[in-house]
């Protein structure tokens, strides 16, 4: 896990709702990636104001200057510039979603029900399997549904395959609740990562300069779309 200390960050946003946390990880010296609804408000669904996030490094502290978020509305990801190059950060190298094999082995750190202590103390590993790779509404390519149980405060947390090469980014559970022949509920929760196709995408509309929501006025940013997964069950989803 020191391998990666100096890859994976732990988000924080302060806001009249209270402090919320997230987890996210380097793609470059200045950039983290991390989910939408991270550093969305919970009451209103629209992302929040640069200035109320901290992107907290195993180092240092750092200011947020900017917000970067997709063109497709329903994809759960966004790119953090931050206030200067983190020297010390180590960039995570990013996969292709198109090598991505169920069975695969994966491995996943982040910042899931972080206590009020340091860094290093709620830094959290686990490890997997890709258990299926599926359509979804949530999300504009397939999602992975993985074997790694997820917890608030994980979102954003890198999928990392066997090289240390980012395939997703956690993101979001289902719960199937169904009342069986014999009068018992019986519950069923999958837990989901988004691929990271979605993330290159994100990158290269920045580079294009096509991003919608690399804003520094509220009135610029565009809202946050989400939905149910549907089915002959009840379902529901869950972000963290």
């Amino acid at each position: 896990m020191r391998l990666y200390a100096n890859s994976v960050v732990w988000i924080q946003h302060q806001s009249e709702e209270g402090l919320f946390f997230g987890s996210g990880f380097f793609i470059s010296p200045r950039l983290v990636a991390t989910n939408r609804h991270v550093i969305s408000s919970v009451k209103s669904g629209a992302p929040v104001s640069p200035e109320t996030l901290r992107v907290v490094t195993n180092k240092r502290s750092h200011g947020v200057s900017a917000i970067y978020l997709p063109l497709s509305l329903i994809d759960d990801v966004a790119l953090l510039e931050l206030e200067g190059d983190d020297h010390a950060a180590r960039p995570l190298r990013l996969a292709y979603s198109e090598l991505i094999e169920v069975g695969e082995r994966i491995i996943t750190l982040g910042f899931p029900s972080p206590e009020p202590i340091g860094f290093e103390e709620n830094l959290y590993c686990n490890t997997g399997l890709v258990n299926r790779i599926r359509q979804s509404d949530l999300c504009s390519e397939r999602v992975l549904e993985i074997s790694i149980e997820l917890k608030g405060g994980i979102s954003g947390a890198p999928i990392l395959n066997e090289f240390g090469e980012v395939i997703g980014l956690v993101t979001y559970s289902t719960q199937r609740r169904q009342v069986t022949e014999g009068g018992y509920l019986q519950i069923d929760n999958a837990f989901y990562a988004i691929p990271v196709g979605v993330l290159r995408r994100l990158c290269a509309e920045m580079e294009a300069q096509l991003v919608v929501g690399a804003v520094e006025k509220t009135e610029c940013w565009e809202p946050i779309r989400s939905g149910l997964s549907k089915g002959v069950v009840r379902t529901r989803e869950l972000r963290y």
